[in-house]
């Protein structure tokens, strides 16, 4: 007996190998359209049948798939912005590092992440005070020279560090779409039904910028074509328990 329909459940995607799938995390929309068709139609411009229509062809076109993501990750980012994510692991010690000092504005190091900042005169004989004479922000790499302190506009300053970059980057505009395969495990609340949905290959894009300033939670959404593997008669297949 049919009933209605509630669903839930969790997507998997994979760019790699069938090996290497990742939980996509909360998807509030996940939804493949089968709307789109070319339809052709014969009219009739006969006198005792003119505008009815003799004939009908409909041409199918491609399925197409949107996504909804509010799980905002390395992954799912990289997705949206057509980027690729490269792991960087880099630490390490920098002595008198040589910049060129100006009031109230910053100077970035040549290293994230850093730590024991030290900042010296040019000539090594005046070790400044950090709080009243510069500030850190350690998370970028930046100095900021504070006004009224012993620092000089114009000075320059050489600067020691530790580093320690232990971070994912994403390369941006990478690519003009991304292909993977996706999977969809779900369940119909209506009758507490598993489903699933298997997505032999989608090419995805973002449809919508993203906002990285909000005051509320932000999504990330997907729009892509369905493909059809050379080994498939079809781009993808739905199951549905008994």
């Amino acid at each position: 007996m049919a009933g209605g329909f509630i669903g839930k459940g969790d997507l998997y995607f994979t760019k790699k190998t069938l090996d290497d799938y990742y939980k996509v995390g909360n998807v509030t929309k996940f939804a493949i359209s089968e709307t789109e068709a070319d339809v052709k139609e014969r009219i009739s411009r006969q006198k005792d049948t003119y505008g009815q229509a003799l004939d009908r062809v409909t041409i199918k076109k491609p399925p197409k798939i949107s996504i909804t993501i509010d799980d905002f990750d390395k992954d799912n980012l990289a997705i949206a912005l057509r980027g690729i994510v490269v792991e960087s692991s880099d630490s390490g010690t920098v002595t008198d590092e040589e910049h060129t000092a100006k009031i109230n504005a910053l100077m970035k190091l040549n290293h994230n992440s850093v730590s024991d900042v030290v900042v010296k005169s040019s000539d090594g004989t005046t070790t400044y005070v950090e709080g009243s004479d510069y500030k850190v922000k350690t998370g970028i790499g930046m100095i900021q020279v504070v006004e009224g302190g012993a620092i000089t506009d114009g000075s320059q300053i050489k600067v020691s560090y530790s580093y320690n970059e232990q971070y994912a980057k994403i390369l941006g505009s990478q690519m003009a779409d991304v292909a993977g395969t996706l999977v969809f495990n779900g369940v119909n609340q209506g009758d507490n039904k598993e489903y699933n949905v298997y997505i032999y290959k989608a090419r995805l894009m973002s449809t919508k910028e993203v906002n990285l300033i909000s005051e509320d939670f932000e999504t990330l959404e997907l729009e892509g074509t369905l493909l059809t593997p050379d080994d498939k008669n079809e781009p993808y297949i739905v199951t549905i328990a008994k």
